[in-house]
């Protein structure tokens, strides 16, 4: 989650570099040794009015970048929208010093080269010793840009692309090979101090109602479902709920038909599902609108749970995965 609130400031603090870099001195030139003018891109857009796409394009960019969206389907594409837009502004930027440093002229007109009583107006560029220099503008609108490319790269990555812990092919109950996340949210203390305590009295109780066998047959799954038991795990949440998971199958929404209701405008009526088989846990999302998120990931496809990792339904309702290994 830290990550991506920092290629969000990543995004807004290059797009704003950008365009402060337009407005600052962008080109000097100079003839025979003696400075002519320095001048902005906003200067130059006077003559170039195409020019005045590139702090468009960026002024874009940090709105998008602030308003953001509730929905995990548009994700992908404000990110094409906000990419093309970076890219845009850096072309035209391109054509801008192409210009700057080919055909002076027409970005500062022509040039007094008077010699004696004889004036005569010319090009920049016809002008003996003509030089052109970047200016402190173009130099900060480049920062600007790259750490914006990197804002946009982290965002990417965040979307999924790069997402190790995953099944690619996987049957109605998230059955498959899994990987680890690189990375876990660190549990906070107090929510398992919240739970453990259950863990003595719920083992006792799951020794009493088991069926008399050594291993986990048809029938003792078909038994535990039945019977709704429960498991070693919890999904707790901040303000200090503790929700315990059955054996088999926990559904999780808004709706009251749900082993877990959660009333939340965000969350879907049926939201989310967690599967255990052999106390391995499998989290499903369930076409929600506002997506299931774990560790800061969306999940596209059933995931492995392990303890300590946190799961976010909807924009903001987040809950810790907590469970106790036998």
């Amino acid at each position: 989650m830290d990550k991506e609130i920092n290629s969000k400031w990543f995004v807004i603090g290059g797009a704003a570099l950008s365009f402060l870099g337009f407005f600052l001195k962008f080109i000097s030139f100079s003839f025979a040794g003696f400075g002519i003018s320095s001048i902005s891109a906003a200067n130059a857009a006077n003559s170039q009015n195409f020019l005045y796409l590139i702090p468009a394009c960026f002024v874009i960019v940090i709105l998008v970048e602030l308003m953001g969206t509730s929905y995990p389907n548009r994700l992908k594409q404000l990110w094409i929208g906000k990419t093309t837009l970076s890219v845009v502004g850096i072309l035209i930027t391109v054509a801008l010093v192409i210009i700057a440093f080919n055909k002076q002229s027409s970005l500062v007109g022509n040039i007094n080269a008077g010699v004696g009583i004889v004036n005569q107006y010319l090009p920049i560029e016809d002008l003996p010793n003509a030089k052109t220099t970047p200016g402190i503008g173009l130099f900060v609108f480049l920062v600007g840009f790259l750490i914006l490319g990197k804002g946009l790269m982290d965002e990417w990555n965040a979307l999924g692309n790069s997402q190790s812990r995953y099944v690619p092919s996987a049957n109605a109950y998230g059955e498959g090979n899994y990987q680890e996340l690189p990375k876990r949210s660190k549990v906070v203390p107090n929510m398992i101090d919240n739970v453990v305590d259950q863990v003595e009295d719920h083992f006792q109780e799951r020794m009493r109602s088991k069926p008399a066998t050594n291993n986990r047959s048809a029938a003792d799954v078909a038994y535990r479902m039945q019977n709704k038991l429960k498991v070693s795990a919890w999904l707790v949440s901040r303000e200090g709920k503790n929700y315990q998971l059955n054996a088999g199958e926990t559904s999780i929404g808004r709706s009251s038909d749900n082993h877990i209701q959660l009333m939340n405008p965000k969350i879907s009526k049926h939201h989310a599902k967690i599967v255990e088989t052999n106390n391995h846990f499998k989290l499903i999302d369930l076409g929600s609108t506002n997506g299931t998120w774990l560790n800061g990931k969306l999940v596209r496809q059933p995931v492995a749970l392990h303890s300590e990792d946190e799961i976010r339904f909807g924009d903001s309702y987040k809950v810790q995965f907590v469970a106790i290994s036998k």
